[in-house]
């Protein structure tokens, strides 16, 4: 459970380094290309982080039920 509660937490981490990447990526005067590729690394990290909040939400309210 310690774990599930450390994963729900780094959500918000995670939401601020995708701010600042996606600022980084678009103060640069890189190829579009190199941008499209970061935004689409950085929805497919957040998507990610999502999955694993969930699926730590759904640990700790089954270990409670357990209980």
């Amino acid at each position: 459970v310690n774990i599930s509660v450390e994963i729900i937490k780094q959500i918000k981490r995670i939401e601020k380094l995708d701010q600042e990447i996606a600022n980084t990526t678009f103060m640069t005067n890189k190829k579009p290309e190199f941008i499209c590729a970061v935004c689409s690394t950085r929805e497919d990290i957040k998507k990610i982080a999502v999955y694993a909040a969930n699926i730590a939400e759904v640990t700790v309210n089954r270990s409670f039920k357990l209980a």
